[in-house]
């Protein structure tokens, strides 16, 4: 499942009239909004092939690529909207598909669904 994730990425965005190897600014904010909440989701729950490093250790990866990897702006917004982030989280601590203490892998957790976003 996971030597799938690079092509059910490539399957999503295969119709996508940007062109790649976009920076900064050109990037589109939604995909700079999903890279930040994608990383923090995969590094806050646990997957057949590693445990979740934590909320804290997550933030600090954030952090680490902040201006880099991560948009400043994005990274700023999603620390003010924590603390909701982490209330949704503990109202709905199972993503669709995922079993209680199971880890899960994306595509067997039913997120394929984003591909008809």
């Amino acid at each position: 499942m996971i030597e799938l994730h690079s092509e059910i990425g490539h399957q999503i965005l295969s119709g996508s009239r940007d062109p790649g190897r976009l920076r900064g600014d050109a990037i589109p904010l939604p995909g700079r909004i999903a890279a930040v909440a994608d990383v923090f989701d995969a590094l806050t729950h646990d997957r057949v092939y590693r445990a979740a490093v934590g909320i804290d250790g997550a933030l600090a990866i954030l952090e680490a690529g902040r201006g880099t990897q991560f948009d400043i702006r994005v990274l700023d917004a999603f620390q003010a909207v924590l603390p909701r982030v982490l209330e949704i989280r503990r109202r709905y601590p199972n993503p669709p598909g995922r079993q209680p203490g199971i880890p899960y892998s994306d595509a067997s957790a039913g997120y394929p669904v984003l591909a008809r976003v």
